[in-house]
Parts: structure tokens; C-alpha cells; sequence
């Protein structure tokens, strides 16, 4: 975790607009439509969007792409039982490793996931 270079009022702005895009959608729908939002926020912002920030927003991504790939795999393991205790440890990390994601981006610094899988770079 480092603090990001040379922030100005605008990317911090912009930081805490994804970090909050984030915080709502995964709440929502549980990571589909928090890929989408910061998709769609880099396709519109794409001539904007500096360097950090478009690595931020692929962090938050693979996170989403990680996350649904371990609930897709307790699904599957629920059918063996084991999946029913997975189940509730791996949706206490989601939401905490979320929280302090959320809470580090909104203090200017630069959180990594834990358990990503890195898909975008």
C-alpha cells in the first residue's frame, strides 16, 4: 500500500466517485454490476483518465472477476456440503476486503486486493 503521486483535486474526486460506484453496485448485485459501472466509466472517461486511476479501476475489476469465480466455485462445492461452510466465510471477506478498499482509496492510498486474480493490467 503506497500513496499515490501527486494528487490533485480532480483525481482524488475521481478516485472517491469509482471507490463509491464500487461500494454500490458489488452491494447491489454482487460484482456484475460493479464491473459494468467502472467499464462504463472508463469508456466514457477514457481520454480523462489518467494512468493510476485507470489501474484502479482494473484492481477493482479483477477483484470483482476473482470474487465471482470463488462464489461460482462454491456453488458447485455446495452439492459436496462443503459449500455450506465456505459460504459465510467467503462473503465475510468479500465485504470486509470491500470496506478497506474503499476506506484506503478515500484516504489517497493505493490499496491491492487480497485473493485477486490478475486478468487486466
Amino acid at each position: 500500500m503506497t500513496n499515490l503521486t501527486n494528487p490533485s483535486s480532480k483525481t482524488i474526486q475521481d478516485i472517491k466517485l469509482i471507490e463509491l460506484i464500487h461500494i454500490i453496485s458489488n452491494i447491489v448485485s454482487g460484482g456484475f454490476f460493479g464491473i459494468i459501472c467502472i467499464g462504463l466509466y472508463l469508456l466514457l472517461n477514457k481520454d480523462k483518465v489518467d494512468n493510476e486511476i485507470r489501474e484502479i479501476c482494473y484492481d477493482i475489476i479483477n477483484f470483482n472477476l476473482s470474487f465471482i469465480i470463488y462464489f461460482t466455485i462454491w456453488f458447485i462445492s455446495i452439492f459436496v456440503l462443503i459449500g455450506l461452510v465456505i459460504l459465510p466465510i467467503l462473503y465475510c471477506i468479500w465485504i470486509v476486503v470491500l470496506i478497506l478498499g474503499a476506506i484506503k482509496h478515500f484516504a489517497w492510498e493505493r490499496y491491492v486486493y487480497p485473493m485477486t486474480i490478475t486478468f487486466l493490467k
